[in-house]
């Protein structure tokens, strides 16, 4: 199966300055991936529009993104699998989820380092383990 991802529109504002933001007690980030409309565009593909709106709160920013992910597959039952899951669920399943993530994370990094915001997602960290002191990955 093959995603192609593209962004058509991206939006981001910060309503409070820095030094309010380092105020504040506490950030909420409240991450929403919807999936919009589905397309079947030939027996073997179908196109896929996204909303990615990440909201900063209380009242500290929001950034949006809006796109399409076209997807193909040599097996026809990938995209009646596709096609039921969005019908059903309003979701896509995991493995396209995955592959616009790829695209539109480094997008949103950006962004927020931009706009002197933390990111919005968890990264992965050392920690040490006691046993053997040999870092190990952590998320």
């Amino acid at each position: 199966m093959q995603v192609k991802t593209i962004i058509n529109c991206v939006s981001s504002e910060r309503y409070l300055d820095p030094e309010q933001v380092q105020r504040l007690p506490g950030i909420h980030v409240n991450l929403n991936f919807v999936f919009t409309e589905l397309k079947r565009t030939r027996k073997n593909a179908v196109q896929i529009s996204f909303l990615l709106n990440i909201i900063y709160g209380p009242s500290v920013a929001q950034i949006t993104i809006k796109g399409e992910a076209k997807i193909l597959s040599d097996v026809e039952e990938d995209i009646k699998r596709i096609i039921e899951k969005h019908q059903t669920e309003k979701s896509v399943p995991p493995q396209i989820i995955s592959a616009i993530s790829e695209i539109v994370i480094p997008d949103i990094i950006l962004i927020t380092r931009m706009l002197n915001l933390p990111p919005p997602l968890p990264f992965e960290r050392l920690i040490p383990t006691k046993e053997n002191e040999n870092p190990t990955y952590c998320s």
